[in-house]
């Protein structure tokens, strides 16, 4: 058998030093994951190997995993990191160090209280990272990010996009393709519902900077070019690049991705005229939408089947869609304005005296001020 030279501890390259103490670092994290805050935090305080650069990372890595399917875990996670950061030795954290770490715990927890619907918050923690991230680096860069995020939720699409643009600025000065393609599909996104041809033509050209290193990027950037078909009405385009992405599509088994793609396919079985498959699934997407709290996309559903409806000349399925999410409306936490849209929806439709534009403008409405109320509300009787 042969003999391979083995190394002690004070031989290891830098490299598999820190692989090691990643390692660790992950071990003593994962006795805490669950805890209650008062009982991390007294622990922290305690034991010494929680108090690392290491651990600060490793809170932070899963955190922004978690702020995808549950934004108040990691916000919880995110303010442990920061107190943390605060407890750990000078010797073992710089100062300029420190600061970064701090200022991309900030960061995280404005996106992930955005994410969660606390925009106040989300502001307060996004304009304290900034403070500490002024350096043109990937944590400045991620920021930006973030706040274009919580931007285009307040309804300020030009803020956003002027946002983004500062990220891409910096991902070129650093040559980061993988940086450069996660703003160039999220610019695609806050477009997409509003201008389908130009978010198309940005995620077609992000497509081709994805590195092979980032597989989820490819998935996001060859769903939004699908959907963005379905916008311009080409069922048949949809459902050829929807074929091309699902390979990508089944590696990310995640609530958001599934119930994103059966959206898709109900929007393309509309444009392709399988009428009641279509109905079945824009009804059964609504409900899954509702159940994860997702509540924007889960009324813009409710409107498409609206439009559906109207389309077919089916007035009062479409005034009974309007009435039950009237009736949603109340059990959430939307504006009064919103409120209000809706109420008056219903009536219009009911009355059959709906203006001929004003389903597309009411969609857009929704996207832009979901969370913040418009200073005119669209027309929607004739």
């Amino acid at each position: 058998m042969r003999n391979y030279p083995t190394r002690g501890p004070n031989q290891r390259h830098a490299a598999e030093e820190q692989l090691i103490e990643d390692m660790r670092a992950r071990a003593v994290w994962s006795r805490l994951r669950f805890v209650t805050p008062q009982r991390r935090f007294m622990a922290a305080r305690e034991v010494g190997a929680l108090r690392t650069p290491e651990v600060v990372r490793v809170v932070l890595a899963e955190a922004g995993e978690a702020t995808r399917n549950e934004p108040s875990l990691a916000v919880e996670w995110l303010r442990f990191a920061i107190q943390l950061v605060d407890m750990i030795p000078e010797r073992l954290f710089a100062a300029e160090q420190r600061r970064e770490r701090l200022g991309q715990a900030y960061a995280n927890l404005g996106n992930a209280l955005r994410v969660g619907g606390d925009y106040q918050d989300a502001g307060t923690a996004i304009q304290k990272a900034s403070e500490l991230l002024n350096e043109r680096n990937v944590s400045r860069a991620q920021l930006l990010s973030f706040h274009s995020s919580l931007t285009y939720d307040m309804g300020d699409i030009p803020g956003a996009v002027e946002l983004l643009n500062q990220g891409q600025q910096i991902y070129t000065e650093l040559r980061d393709r993988s940086g450069i393609a996660r703003l160039g599909i999220q610019h695609a996104n806050f477009l997409r519902e509003l201008q389908p041809a130009e978010a198309r033509w940005i995620a077609e050209q992000t497509l081709l900077l994805v590195p092979r290193t980032e597989p989820r990027l490819e998935m996001l950037a060859r769903c939004v070019i699908a959907e963005c078909h379905a916008d311009e009405h080409d069922g048949e385009g949809a459902l050829v690049k929807l074929e091309e992405a699902r390979p990508h599509l089944r590696q990310f088994q995640e609530p958001w991705v599934d119930t994103r793609t059966q959206l898709l396919e109900a929007r393309i079985l509309e444009e392709l005229e399988y009428i009641a498959d279509a109905e079945r699934l824009y009804a059964e997407v609504a409900r899954l939408l509702w159940f994860r709290e997702m509540y924007r996309e889960c009324f813009i559903v409710r409107l498409r089947l609206v439009e559906f409806y109207l389309g077919r000349k089916r007035v009062r399925e479409a005034a009974e869609v309007c009435r039950k999410a009237v009736n949603f409306l109340s059990e959430t936490n939307a504006h009064t304005q919103m409120k209000e849209v809706w109420q008056t929806l219903f009536e219009t439709v009911e009355a059959d005296s709906l203006k001929g534009d004003a389903l597309p403008n009411l969609r857009h409405y929704m996207v832009l001020h979901w969370r913040v109320p418009a200073e005119h509300t669209p027309a929607i009787a004739a």
